[in-house]
């Protein structure tokens, strides 16, 4: 669920090396532009670093680069809406669903950020697991690359931040816990990923809305299974290490099951894999509801009984 950045081109490296090349000067290349108002060292004073980028004559009086500003600035206003909006809606609705015992706007603020380192630890995984020799790129169908490129480096290092995290926090102390610390370091990484995404694609508008509807639902699944089986191995007085394991394995299968189907473009096959996926996210959705409900229902229940968390719970006992 990443792609690169496009190398950005130094137009005004381009325009000094174009009169160069021509046997022009500086003086001469002014000359040529009469009609600008902008300069570049104005510019330099007053925008921002992107606007500096302007060079002297792109446009032919000060309106237009005003108008060229203001276009760039609602586009990414735009952008940054698209991207970030379905972060905060999930942000507050995991929120709300530990409205008994809230955590503290500082700690999810802090998973937030986490999620966000998270996303640097998984490229140089994601470099590290998909380096291969010239020429031999192609032995990788979309199956492979999906979990080789995305899901195993992007959850181990959600959830190797989320260990970070709480693994010494005295507010990690109930197993709803688990799920909405493990959701907003998933949500911090999907935010980054989501604005990396768009910033460079000419058709950010329909992406972000796509990306908005898919993307981030994805991110919360998989954060939700991880939460719920991370407080089963920490919570629990049984099969700590069946549960340790299932916190990584299981986002991991579903990250790269959702990525996979999606990867399917073939024309035979696509309109019956995009099928699938539908049918997938919406179990997916719905068994992270019901984990959100049975976390809930397990503490409700050593509240009423006062029994030590990890007993005969009908989470531990029930099948996962």
């Amino acid at each position: 669920m990443w792609t690169k950045r496009k190398p950005q081109t130094n137009h005004r490296a381009e325009a000094t090396s174009f009169y160069i090349s021509k046997g022009l000067n500086q003086d001469l290349y002014a000359e040529n532009q009469p009609t600008c108002s902008i300069k570049f060292l104005t510019l330099q004073k007053h925008r921002t670093t992107t606007e500096r980028t302007l060079l002297e004559g792109s446009f032919p009086n000060g309106k237009e680069a005003g108008i060229h500003i203001q276009n760039k600035r609602k586009k990414m206003t735009v952008l940054l809406s698209l991207a970030l909006l379905p972060v905060f809606a999930f942000l507050i609705y995991i929120y709300r669903k530990d409205s008994e015992k809230p955590e503290p706007i500082g700690m999810l603020a802090k998973a937030v950020l986490y999620g966000v380192i998270s996303v640097f630890i998984s490229l140089m995984f994601t470099s590290f697991l998909t380096e291969t020799p010239e020429g031999e790129a192609d032995q990788l169908d979309g199956w492979i690359d999906a979990f080789i490129g995305a899901a195993i480096p992007e959850e181990f290092a959600k959830l190797l931040m989320l260990w970070l995290l709480v693994r010494k926090s005295k507010y990690f102390d109930e197993p709803i816990d688990g799920i909405v610390y493990a959701v907003c370091v998933s949500l911090g990484f999907a935010g980054l990923e989501n604005v990396l995404y768009l910033i460079d694609d000419p058709d950010y508008l329909s992406v972000g809305i796509m990306r908005g509807i898919t993307s981030i639902p994805g991110h919360f699944c998989f954060a939700v299974s991880m939460g719920y089986f991370y407080s089963l191995a920490h919570f629990g007085n049984k099969h700590k290490l069946w549960y340790k394991l299932m916190a990584y394995f299981v986002p991991v299968l579903l990250h790269g099951i959702y990525d996979a189907l999606l990867s399917i473009t073939d024309d035979d096959y696509y309109p019956i894999a995009l099928g699938i996926w539908i049918i997938f996210c919406w179990l997916m959705y719905r068994k992270a509801l019901k984990r959100i409900g049975k976390i809930k229902e397990w503490e409700k229940q050593q509240a009423s009984q006062a029994n030590p968390i990890g007993g005969d719970s009908p989470i531990a006992s029930s099948q996962q």
